[in-house]
């Protein structure tokens, strides 16, 4: 072949690639898939999917379960959550269940009782006062509000009685006592505080208790300016299904004569004065 009909053979290849090159990128483009196109996340995909979709990712799509986060609980005014009771509340609480042990929270007991001194509030409309013939007060009640907190009171003959009770679903306690008890000589005097632990009448004392045990069930304990504080165990027995509460025998007495502070009686006494009826 000459050099001339090379040429024209070279001339028909190109022209030839030319024309057949649309119809082969025709068939490839028909053949390849193309690249998914981002949609804007809706309720019905939800953002990760769009972002599935974006990073063209390949795998088995997850059902999207609704989320069971629940959103922050508000604050009441006085800084507590709502629906898990006050903070002054868990403070008895936890404070109360040191009564069950052999070391009471004294101290930190008392300390609450005088928080607890300046927080309450005596109902006017439960407020009741009995007179004798001359006029004097014989006694005077009425129910007290500390916060989420609810007692009452009784001043009888120069002595002051304070009780707040609350229920306890652990067995076998079905409820608890905070007792609050002073005289008055300008100042508290004959100062007692109690914390006391009620089983379950309901309950078999057999069910919970052996023959020869005996269970804490709180502490009694007097407060003197000159002695100190001295507290004296509570304890249950069992005898036969019946329960038997009385000083503990096998437990000893605590003596802590650096608790000598009456200020949380004192700070009861002066709220209560002004509704003793006097």
């Amino acid at each position: 072949m000459d050099r001339r009909t090379r040429w024209i053979a070279g001339l028909i290849v190109v022209a030839a690639g030319i024309v057949s090159w649309p119809a082969l990128a025709g068939r490839l483009e028909k053949r390849a898939p193309l690249p998914a196109q981002p949609r804007d996340p809706s309720p019905e995909h939800g953002a990760s999917e769009a972002e599935d979709v974006r990073s063209s990712l390949v795998r088995p799509r997850e059902p999207t379960l609704p989320t069971t986060e629940e959103p922050p609980r508000s604050l009441d005014p006085a800084g507590d959550v709502d629906g898990g009771g006050s903070a002054l509340a868990r403070d008895l609480d936890s404070i109360a269940e040191s009564f069950l042990t052999p070391e009471p929270r004294v101290a930190d007991l008392l300390g609450l009782c005088q928080e607890m001194a300046s927080r309450a509030v005596v109902d006017p409309e439960s407020l009741r006062i009995e007179r004798d013939e001359e006029g004097a007060p014989r006694f005077a009640n009425g129910v007290l509000e500390v916060g989420d907190l609810h007692g009452t009171f009784l001043i009888e003959e120069g002595t002051y009685h304070l009780r707040f009770s609350s229920e306890d679903a652990q067995l076998p306690w079905g409820g608890r006592d905070l007792q609050i008890t002073f005289g008055e000589d300008s100042q508290a005097t004959g100062c007692l505080v109690t914390v006391q632990f009620h089983p379950r009448t309901g309950e078999a004392a057999s069910r919970h208790l052996a023959p020869d045990e005996e269970r804490l069930v709180g502490w009694g304990v007097s407060v003197s300016p000159v002695t100190g504080a001295l507290a004296r165990p509570l304890t249950v027995r069992a005898e036969g299904d019946a329960w038997q509460i009385g000083e503990g025998v096998g437990w000893r007495e605590l003596e802590l004569p650096w608790i000598s502070g009456t200020r949380s009686f004192d700070a009861w006494l002066r709220l209560l004065l002004s509704h003793s009826g006097r």
